[in-house]
């Protein structure tokens, strides 16, 4: 999982690559982004998880909404704040 198998492909987020299936943050993006290492997948509808094994971090989240993103870019950037502070 924490291997960019897609060299020169770039993700979604600046510093992002592609694993096994998931996004993986290849460069850290700190303060504001995430760290290096971080790999998850956001989802359709309202799903997403993220895992961040430097810190035995998983986090998963589940909301009814097609295509409206913030609440899960929120609750990623607040779990990450916390953790990193």
């Amino acid at each position: 999982m924490g291997l960019s198998y897609l060299h020169g492909l770039e993700g979604v987020r600046p510093g992002q690559g592609y694993g096994f299936g998931v996004g993986l943050q290849v460069e850290d993006q700190r303060p504001g982004g995430l760290p290096q290492g971080v790999f998850g997948w956001g989802g359709g509808a309202g799903t997403g998880a993220w895992v961040y094994p430097a810190a035995g971090l998983i986090t998963a989240i589940m909301y009814q909404a097609f295509a409206y993103s913030e609440p899960a870019n929120r609750f990623r950037a607040l779990a990450f704040a916390a953790l990193l502070q």
